[in-house]
């Protein structure tokens, strides 16, 4: 790609298994800033100096979602696990699983969005959507005409070499 093209994570979310059955309530009631989810069996914690927020299952699994870098989403996992522990659970972090990773690229000029649905197949629907929407394997990537290009699905810190290929065409537009 160009050296002036780079993608930017926004968006980094981390499974954990904890090793231990947690009681919500209890948790809840010596812990600040915690949410009760009233659908799910969840706790929704956003923790003031933690930069990431967690969902807790009573199940002992701990979704990390929120941080921009990987290392910044399983340091959150261990504040969070740390916390628990303080609070006399008996926390092993046995199992750390990314579950996605949302990229922002920015391309340097607008794109003609006709061009771009013509040379690739992918569903673009102006009047509902405003981006058109490529679909690879699991991977989402959705262009818009102003240049900015959001990529979901990512399980790793790295681009699949079918996705960079549609970026290079696209610069080409």
């Amino acid at each position: 790609m160009d050296q002036n093209v780079g993608i930017v994570y926004k968006n980094v979310v981390i499974a954990y298994d904890l090793g231990a059955k947690l009681d919500l309530k209890r948790v809840c009631l010596h812990a600040n800033r915690i949410i009760m989810h009233k659908q799910m069996p969840c706790l929704i914690w956003r923790h003031k100096s933690i930069s990431a927020t967690a969902l807790i299952f009573s199940s002992g699994y701990m979704s990390v979602h929120g941080s921009n870098t990987l290392v910044l989403a399983r340091k959150a996992g261990r504040q969070y696990a740390r916390l628990l522990q303080r609070q006399g659970y008996n926390i092993v972090l046995s199992s750390c699983k990314i579950l996605t990773i949302t990229g922002v690229i920015s391309l340097p000029n607008r794109l003609c969005m006709s061009k771009v649905t013509c040379s690739i197949s992918c569903m673009y629907e102006p009047e509902i959507f405003p981006a058109a929407i490529f679909t690879l394997d699991r991977l989402k990537m959705l262009v818009y005409s102003s240049g900015k290009i959001v990529i979901t699905g990512l399980r790793k810190c790295y681009l699949p070499m079918k996705i960079v290929s549609i970026i290079r065409m696209l610069l080409k537009c």
